[in-house]
């Protein structure tokens, strides 16, 4: 398999929920959310950011207590990440984007319908990307 070339992404902190949620852009074209794993990052997810980021400007985030974005004092749920998600996306002004999910990714919806235009959740391996379970378009 072939190297996809992983580029310096532009990086920064979205003040979002009393949250400071540190997210990577990558590429150019229609937004797409990537979320990751559960104890993962963005680089965590391997291959998938490189190779989406070749047609699409990959959101990458890290949630609450992952990698670069620390934890507060709040309990940590799938209510709470599909809010900092949304509110994410509005900060970001990218409403309505595509998300991508697998693993605890997939649990973490926005929980604002208007700022998705569709979901695709997968539940292989970044390793392994092709294996898709559901793809919901709104």
């Amino acid at each position: 398999m072939s190297s996809i070339p992983r580029e310096q992404p532009e990086s920064g902190y979205a003040p979002v929920n009393g949250l400071s949620m540190y997210y990577e852009i990558h590429g150019t074209g229609r937004p797409l959310v990537a979320l990751h794993g559960a104890f993962h990052t963005v680089a965590a997810m391997g291959p998938i950011v490189p190779a989406l980021a070749q047609t699409r400007q990959v959101i990458g985030v890290e949630l609450q207590g992952h990698g670069h974005t620390a934890d507060i004092d709040r309990p940590l749920s799938y209510e709470q990440m599909a809010d900092d998600i949304a509110a994410l996306i509005r900060h970001l002004d990218i409403a309505p984007a595509d998300v991508f999910g697998y693993s605890m990714g997939v649990g973490s919806p926005c929980s604002s319908p208007s700022d998705i235009r569709s979901w695709c959740a997968s539940r292989c391996s970044p390793r392994s990307p092709t294996r898709t379970t559901a793809c919901i378009p709104s």
